[in-house]
């Protein structure tokens, strides 16, 4: 049985969200909450804040839903994918004396009824889905006629780039990452909002081509933009801004320049692609792409009219460099009769102060309990049966958080055998050894359930289907493209595990 796809990227979120380090959820709550508080205010003049039924989408473990339900006395919902991130955030709010109706569940299926809510803001999410236009219809689904819909740093598709790969995080660059930031080109070749590649390597998905016509469009087929906001200034570079200031020079001009400032681009690029790129996967555009990307760049630029601070002249010029988008859209028609309770999906689930309102096909997976022990909330003599002294280290890091590692090069994950399929889920830290790069592979006997090149220190995903009657699963480190073992044991730390049966 294969692991369904669909179910990839939300088991992707729930593990990366299953332990959060995050110390900036405090002061970034607090501006959000300023932020969302204006639009509310500004949005419903004359109108008690009281009266409003309010639901944040993707809350992640923020805080600004507690303080609005506290000051404002609104009737609040947040909703998320993870429980232990809803449960984290009640954590950091504290002592709240009005708590919020707490959601898990998918996105693309709000289990709302239709016109719940008065007032439904997201940030910095809907750009984890391909089918944004499903989950900005569900957005505004859930909205009541007259009511608002706050959209807040979206990521928007930009001309001026081939999208040839995710980029590390700074901290991590490849020598050929490195060489095209310095030169002003990583915008250009990989992407515009630079770091995605950590959460992709949990299949998470960083979508940074949502079109903006197209977004204003989707959203306004049942609403009215009333205020629409780009920052195109985030993604423009020097190079962007000469670009910008060659306008004039006119369309066929202006792509014969950047057309060549490309080409030269990549000849000092293409000797930087080493095998940490190549093993990453990491490409340049071929010749037959350049053209292609500079005269639909110079068209951009080249058609700029009106105001500069203007929305349609903003808005060509985020086309052409990106953008993030805030957004205000407010649903059509009146609002009539006082807000109706709210209620979740009838078969949603309660636990824990939290309901699960994932469709029924993912409330058994997600919504169930790992067959493996919490390696964060179980004691050590829990945790060992299944991971054996004698194989595992066991310890904390210094922030707290229960790691295993590996005293061998093949280690053992003890399993309960089971009647069906099982989903192993493994949140792991994989560094480079002294011998260089390696694989990580779970065996079963000869069997290879899942193998994870590593090229670069790096957190990942590893997931495994488990066939029935298992026993044991193997952690065995090896020689990338080889059946051999390693002959050392690199950093490498498991921080999550969990087993769930399909």
């Amino acid at each position: 049985m294969k692991i369904d796809p669909s179910l990839l990227p939300l088991v992707g979120e729930y593990a990366w969200h299953s332990i959060t380090v995050d110390p900036r959820i405090a002061k970034m709550s607090r501006e959000h909450y300023k932020l969302v508080r204006q639009v509310m205010e500004s949005s419903f003049p004359g109108r008690s804040l009281a009266d409003l039924n309010v639901l944040e989408v993707a809350c992640y473990a923020h805080t600004t839903g507690y303080d609005l339900a506290q000051d404002l006395k609104c009737d609040v919902t947040l909703f998320e994918l993870s429980a232990a991130t809803l449960r984290l955030g009640r954590s950091l709010a504290g002592a709240a004396t009005v708590q919020p109706r707490l959601v898990i569940g998918d996105f693309h299926q709000l289990p709302f009824p239709d016109a719940s809510f008065d007032f439904v803001f997201i940030c910095s999410a809907l750009h984890h889905t391909w089918n944004f236009e499903q989950v900005a219809r569900e957005l505004m689904r859930v909205v009541r006629p007259g009511g608002v819909l706050f959209i807040e740093n979206e990521p928007v598709k930009r001309a001026a780039c081939f999208y040839q790969f995710r980029c590390n995080r700074e901290v991590d660059f490849t020598p050929l990452e490195k060489h095209l930031a310095t030169e002003g080109w990583l915008r250009t070749f990989a992407e515009p909002y630079i770091g995605s590649r950590p959460e992709t390597l949990f299949g998470m998905i960083e979508n940074q081509q949502m079109p903006l016509a197209r977004l204003l469009e989707v959203f306004c087929e049942s609403g009215v933009a009333e205020k629409i906001e780009v920052s195109p200034e985030i993604c423009m570079g020097p190079r962007e801004r000469a670009w910008f200031d060659a306008r004039a020079e006119g369309v066929g001009n202006l792509t014969t320049r950047i057309e060549s400032e490309i080409r030269t681009a990549l000849l000092a690029a293409r000797p930087l692609v080493g095998p940490v790129e190549t093993g990453l996967g990491f490409t340049l555009p071929d010749e037959t792409e350049v053209g292609a990307v500079a005269a639909r760049t110079a068209e951009r630029l080249c058609t700029l009219s009106g105001d500069p601070v203007g929305a349609e002249f903003r808005c060509r010029l985020a086309d052409a460099f990106g953008a993030g988008l805030r957004l205000t859209v407010r649903r059509a028609g009146a609002a009539t009769g006082a807000p109706a309770p709210i209620h979740v999906r009838a078969n949603a689930m309660e636990s824990d102060g939290i309901f699960n309102g994932f469709p029924p096909q993912w409330q058994k997976v997600l919504g169930q309990s790992s067959r493996l022990p919490s390696l964060q909330d179980d004691p050590p003599e829990k945790v060992t049966p299944a991971f054996p002294t004698d194989q595992w280290n066991y310890s904390r890091n210094e922030q707290g958080i229960v790691i295993l590692s590996p005293r061998q090069t093949r280690a053992a994950i003890i399993i309960a055998p089971n009647q069906k399929d099982s989903l192993l889920i493994l949140r792991i830290y994989c560094g480079v050894g002294p011998d260089g790069f390696y694989e990580l592979r779970l065996l079963r006997g000869a069997d290879r359930l899942a193998v994870v090149p590593v090229y670069l220190a790096e957190s990942r995903l590893c997931l495994a289907q488990i066939p029935p009657g298992t026993g044991e699963v193997v952690m065995e480190i090896g020689a990338i493209n080889s059946d051999a073992v390693c002959r050392f044991i690199p950093p490498l730390t498991i921080a999550y595990a969990g087993l769930y049966t399909t």
